[in-house]
């Protein structure tokens, strides 16, 4: 039995052979980091020592066919201990991606007091698949 995909090609194993999936991935066109916002939590623009920054990010499925994998996103920075003690923040979902969606997280991280004024830090979000292309963004402390 074939199954119809979203780009009306058919494939007999739910539009996720593994040829599909390496030509896919050789494009690049699997995952990707969706619309994302860093904003800081007074809403002022300016990203003072502790503070809260507020981290809204998608994850869109720029193929066809859907990710039948539980994507996610990994954020990390330049600056050790944010987001956190660990070095990072996993928004990972346990559903089926369809060929097309995006999905949307939030998550709040605040800036250590420690951090001095003029510390430029640079957060990076990259798709947890093997194919995403990572997206990167810096604030600098005043």
């Amino acid at each position: 039995m074939l199954d119809r995909c979203n780009d009306g090609s058919q494939s007999q194993d739910g539009c996720t052979s593994d040829a599909m999936a390496a030509e896919q991935c050789r494009l690049g066109r699997l995952l990707a980091v969706g619309k994302t916002r860093i904003s800081d939590a007074n809403g002022d623009g300016i990203v003072s020592p502790g503070e809260t920054l507020h981290v809204a990010t998608g994850l869109l499925n720029q193929s066809a066919c859907d990710n039948p994998s539980l994507p996610g996103v990994v954020l990390r920075s330049s600056y050790p201990g944010i987001p956190n003690e660990g070095g990072y923040v996993t928004f990972q979902w346990s559903y089926v991606m369809l060929g097309g969606e995006e999905w949307t997280a939030t998550t709040d991280i605040v800036i250590p007091s420690s951090v001095k004024p003029g510390t430029r830090i640079t957060f990076e979000l990259t798709p947890t698949s093997d194919c995403g292309q990572p997206w990167q963004s810096s604030v600098v402390v005043e």
